[in-house]
């Protein structure tokens, strides 16, 4: 017999761009610096993954007109998803339900079989909330993974030698690296950030070509508190045969050419090759991060399809 509908999925309903002010005082009630990590991660100012048009779920619950769990999905390029979700203390009992809202729009997306899910990622904050959230994913079957990272550069200085080697690598191999001075359409409707990436501003945007094709963006975010971020990973536009060397360059010229460094620097992985291009003491806050297998040959539950298509709105559609 299927699993029936958690008893408090009724407790959340779908929000829009008008909920993003509300989303954002939540986060930054219940987080150390949560408008900040807001603004890093909210859910309408991704880019969109090449070829495809969704509709990014965004589930919200309010108690006494103020929001005390919200959480959403992000599709990237590559068939990789993160997974972003909160909740206040004191209706921690939300949690469970939040996530299956979540996970019962990517079982549906998995099974309509248009966009690959290949990787499933939890964004996972510090403190006490993440501590509660550690906790919920392991319930829910989620597996214990190590990421992202947060690097600190206000104690570094860059050696400019190792970068700009960097660049000068790429464009032996053919990769042009131009700065633009505005945001392009293909960006808009073409480009998306991996896990960890921020969107970057427009005047501090760089471009990477292959062939006279432009294939992924790198730049530097202002946020809310006048810091500025930055990621390892691009926004992906068009598949790069040098996939590697396009991000390393990208992360070198947004570092060589701005006028001081970023605030942080984020990313996945190993930090080894980045801290070579560093002198001076990094501080790193390193956390853990779940994971989750999706599988895309079962059917969702008619609950999950509930949640996971909503006739009002247009979600994975082709573009033309």
């Amino acid at each position: 017999m299927a699993p029936q509908m958690p008893s408090q999925v009724h407790h959340f309903r779908p929000a829009n761009g008008a909920d993003l002010p509300a989303l954002r005082a939540f986060f930054d009630r219940v987080l150390e610096r949560g408008g900040e990590l807001f603004d890093a991660i909210q859910p309408m100012g991704y880019l969109r993954p090449s070829g495809f048009l969704p509709s990014y779920d965004v589930w919200m619950a309010t108690r006494r007109g103020k929001v005390v769990a919200a959480g959403w999905f992000h599709l990237l390029d590559g068939g990789a998803v993160s997974v972003v979700a909160l909740t206040d203390p004191r209706h921690d009992q939300l949690t469970d339900s939040l996530l299956a809202c979540i996970e019962a729009g990517l079982q549906v997306i998995a099974y309509d079989g248009r966009f690959k899910i290949k990787e499933l990622m939890a964004w996972v904050p510090g403190g006490e909330p993440g501590l509660r959230l550690e906790r919920a994913y392991l319930q829910r079957g989620w597996t214990v993974t190590v990421q992202p990272w947060v690097a600190r550069l206000h104690r570094v200085t860059v050696r400019r030698n190792v970068l700009l080697g960097v660049v000068a690598e790429a464009l032996a191999a053919g990769i042009e690296l131009r700065r633009l001075k505005a945001q392009p359409d293909e960006v808009e409707a073409g480009g998306q950030p991996s896990l960890g990436q921020v969107r970057p501003e427009a005047e501090v945007t760089w471009m990477a070509y292959e062939d006279g094709r432009p294939v992924a963006t790198g730049g530097m975010q202002v946020i809310s508190t006048g810091e500025r971020v930055t990621s390892v990973f691009p926004g992906w536009l068009n598949p790069s045969a040098l996939p590697d060397l396009v991000s390393r360059a990208l992360l070198a010229a947004v570092l060589l050419h701005s006028e001081s460094l970023p605030d942080a620097l984020m990313g996945t992985g190993d930090l080894g090759v980045v801290k070579e291009w560093f002198e001076g003491v990094m501080e790193v806050e390193i956390r853990k991060g779940y994971t989750r297998v999706i599988d895309a040959s079962r059917e969702p539950w008619a609950w999950e399809f509930v949640l996971g298509f909503n006739p009002n709105r247009v979600w994975l559609r082709l573009r033309n």
